[in-house]
């Protein structure tokens, strides 16, 4: 009797971990195989390297997370990054105050974001395409912004976010950690959270329940485009220049972290804990290979095969529920 109460709550306690649990031994397993192949892996040097190309990514990913708990796809992220980081070093090399040029680049992110919920609600077109060819709108408006040159960020306050540390922490990853809080906050305690996860598993439900289906759509897709600009804020803090190529053909490793991490593809489902370890994973993944001095064109193949991985679980566990 004792044997198999013991069994249930064992049983509990792994149906309620999860995804995270799958997701904390794989990256167990990982960095056990990484560390006996490369000498170097569990440096605190690397670890921290880890972090901080975790970062950014995360950051971003966190924003896709809740555009796709709403069964929204946004692939323009990338481009609202590029155009924010040009914002930010064009206004700052102009004489603008810093804190005038990174708010004016995050109301860009927010503008775009809005605009980009505008057509999906409003006009009900689907997110992929409506994303697509905002995508290369913005990306577009990147270029046309110093004529597709590069621009020089010259700032101390930029440069210590980017690059800076406090207690041998960087920066960037305390910023992740507060966008990873923020985020999860928003989506667990919030009335606004609650119904992004209503609209994602059941639009018409939510409708009839008479939630503002619109309203919470486009914010859905500011918060995701807000967090396109911080990230490109700090990806040009980071190398100390603007670029209007930055991410391309990056776009898919923040979709890869969210839907290893759990979130449904069709919406209504998934934790920002989860994103958070898919990026580690993916992260990982690529420090551990460069260690090993894996070709470039092979780590896109094992990036692409884990994002193919990644669906087919999530199309294994929406069949199973």
């Amino acid at each position: 009797m004792n044997q198999s109460k013991n069994f249930s709550k064992l049983n509990a306690f792994f149906s309620k971990a999860g995804t995270n649990l799958s997701l904390i031994i794989a990256l167990a397993v990982m960095c056990l195989l990484f560390s006996i192949l490369s000498p170097h892996f569990l440096s605190l040097k690397n670890l921290l390297n880890i972090a901080t190309y975790t970062s950014i990514n995360a950051i971003m990913a966190f924003g896709i997370t809740v555009a796709m708990i709403l069964a929204a796809m946004d692939l323009s992220q990338y481009a609202v990054a590029a155009v924010a980081g040009m914002v930010a070093a064009l206004l700052n090399q102009n004489g603008f105050p810093i804190g005038i040029a990174i708010l004016s680049a995050i109301l860009i992110g927010i503008l775009f974001g809005f605009l980009n919920g505008l057509i999906v609600s409003k006009f009900g077109v689907n997110a992929i395409i409506a994303t697509l060819g905002t995508q290369q709108i913005f990306r577009g408006a990147a270029y046309l912004v110093t004529d597709g040159q590069n621009i020089s960020l010259n700032n101390e306050f930029l440069t210590t976010i980017g690059r800076g540390d406090i207690f041998n922490i960087p920066i960037v990853v305390i910023l992740m950690l507060a966008m990873y809080f923020i985020t999860g906050y928003l989506l667990k305690y919030t009335g606004f959270g609650r119904k992004v996860y209503a609209i994602g598993g059941n639009k018409n439900a939510s409708y009839l329940s008479g939630i503002n289906i619109e309203r919470v759509q486009i914010g859905g897709f500011i918060y995701c485009s807000a967090a396109g600009a911080i990230g490109g804020i700090l990806l040009a803090s980071q190398v100390g220049v603007a670029m209007p190529t930055v991410g391309i053909g990056s776009e898919m490793d923040v979709i890869a972290a969210v839907v290893l991490g759990g979130v449904s593809l069709s919406g209504g489902s998934g934790k920002v804990s989860g994103t958070l370890l898919g990026a580690l994973i993916l992260q990982t993944i690529s420090n551990g290979m460069t260690l090993l001095s894996v070709q470039s064109y092979w780590q896109m193949v094992i990036k692409g095969i884990v994002l193919i991985l990644a669906v087919l679980i999530d199309v294994m566990r929406s069949r199973k529920k």
